[in-house]
């Protein structure tokens, strides 16, 4: 099991950010066995909403202060490793929690992380491919109207990405896996059209790649519950579609 993978950042103690949904389905149950099998302590968090909102996420840092942990996991989806990174930033720098999320967005990109935990990655689902990326997307009530300004700083990039099929294929599975194909086919297909100048040969064969394999994949699994196997090729898409977002973002800022 890919999953195992986490053993290689293995601290002393972690905090798992999750959902409900996780916890129901016994998923964090089997990471914190592996965990406690190496003899590392936890803490965890299962309050998160659909799309994290800034008051939920900036809760989780008293938490974590109390458990002192050395090691931050997010596991499920965006909304949960996007809270996690987030979450992670803030303890790092607690500081940051007196300031509007504009204004921590913006301090955030001059600091530095892994001064007190590093940050693991484990997705159970593919679109966005939050697992590879250095954004956090966090939702702001208190504007009007609603904003998501996202963190972005390079120091986000998870220090080990878990993208286990086994895992998957206890979330993927008819309409999820239908949603979260049509949600990797869309980030293929902006990356494509919506690119800030003309494409290269790089981004678009990554764009293109990743819409093919997409609508290749995506109606089998789902006609044919093909489970582990799409777990693998959701995942494949998901990361393959999220290389094509974090090559453009590196070509524009050394243009």
């Amino acid at each position: 099991m890919a999953i195992l993978l986490v053993t290689r950042a293995m601290r002393k103690r972690a905090f798992i950010v999750i959902d409900q949904t996780t916890r129901n389905l016994g998923l964090v149950d089997r990471v914190e066995k592996i965990l406690h099998v190496n003899k590392m302590k936890t803490a965890v968090f299962d309050n998160l909403e659909a799309e994290p909102e800034k008051n939920t996420v900036w809760s989780i840092v008293p938490l974590a202060q109390d458990s002192q942990p050395d090691l931050f996991i997010g596991l499920d989806g965006i909304s949960c490793m996007d809270a996690g990174k987030a979450a992670w930033a803030l303890y790092e720098h607690p500081d940051l929690v007196l300031r509007l999320l504009l204004e921590a967005r913006k301090e955030l990109r001059s600091r530095t992380l892994r001064n007190r935990a590093r940050y693991v990655a484990i997705s159970t689902t593919s679109g966005t491919g939050s697992e590879v990326t250095p954004v956090a997307v966090i939702s702001d009530h208190d504007t009007d109207p609603l904003s998501k300004p996202p963190l972005m700083s390079p120091q986000l990039v998870p220090d080990v990405a878990i993208t286990d099929p086994e895992l998957s294929a206890s979330m993927l599975l008819g309409a999820v896996t239908a949603n979260t194909g049509f949600d990797a086919l869309a980030h293929a297909t902006e990356w494509y059209v919506f690119t800030s100048r003309p494409h290269d040969d790089l981004i678009g064969s990554l764009a293109l790649g990743a819409a093919k394999h997409d609508a290749l994949m995506s109606g089998k699994v789902v006609l044919n519950d093909r489970k582990v196997v799409g777990g693998v090729d959701a995942l494949k898409v998901s990361d393959y579609g999220e290389e094509v977002r974090t090559t453009e973002s590196e070509s524009n800022s050394t243009s």
